[in-house]
């Protein structure tokens, strides 16, 4: 799960640990960091906001779906969704 916010990676993160169906298995808190760690955790889903820096969130999902095509990425978004479509 990536948010530049440690208080929403928090709530979030607690949020899906008390669902049995999850396991959180990494946080990022910049894209950089949710590359990486995609890249060594290999994770089913990766859960994102695409406003996180460093680079920025819309490159960070294209940069993931190309490096790991069959991850899934769920992008939660302050913008509406036509804004946000990759």
């Amino acid at each position: 799960m990536a948010d530049a916010a440690a208080i929403d990676r928090s709530a979030i993160a607690a949020l899906l640990r008390a669902e049995r169906h999850f396991l959180v298995v990494g946080e990022a808190s910049n894209s950089a960091e949710a590359i990486e760690r995609c890249r060594t955790l290999d994770p089913d889903v990766l859960l994102m906001t695409n406003t996180l820096p460093s680079p920025n969130g819309d490159l960070a999902i294209r940069e993931v779906r190309a490096a790991l095509p069959d991850l899934g990425v769920v992008v939660m978004s302050e913008r509406g969704w036509r804004d946000c479509l990759i």
